[in-house]
């Protein structure tokens, strides 16, 4: 019972922020929506590791696979791509700091998927 009710939780959660897989981000790359838990982190590359539990058509590709998602402290450009720095919050939208993400956790995440690279716009800790 617990488990269907995290389900459903997740789903709204995902309905809320949802962003169609055919929109397209920076040189028309797709955009994902996932949620899943923190399986791992790297603080020196600033990415987390997350189980995928949910996600839009894109991110149903990797369900109960892990990816890994790269944050910004600040703008950067890759292969003449500029990412904004990654937004990461609280469930309730109180701004954190990378450092405040811990392996476990549940979040939700969307961004930009290209070349096989998760590049996360917004990260939120608590999705569930």
């Amino acid at each position: 019972m617990k488990k269907l009710a995290v389900l459903i939780q997740l789903i709204v959660l995902l309905s809320v922020t949802f962003i169609p897989v055919m929109a397209k981000g920076p040189s028309g790359n797709q955009l994902y929506a996932i949620a899943g838990y923190i399986r791992a982190i790297d603080a020196t590359n600033k990415t987390i590791t997350v189980e995928v539990m949910v996600g839009n058509r894109l991110g149903d590709d990797y369900l109960n696979d892990e990816v890994v998602i790269k944050t910004y402290a600040t703008a950067t450009t890759i292969d003449g791509i500029t990412y904004q720095p990654t937004r990461i919050l609280l469930s309730g939208g109180t701004v954190i700091t990378f450092d405040k993400l811990l392996i476990g956790d549940s979040v939700s995440s969307n961004g930009y998927l290209v070349d096989g690279i998760w590049h996360a716009v917004r990260v939120t800790k608590g999705a569930l």
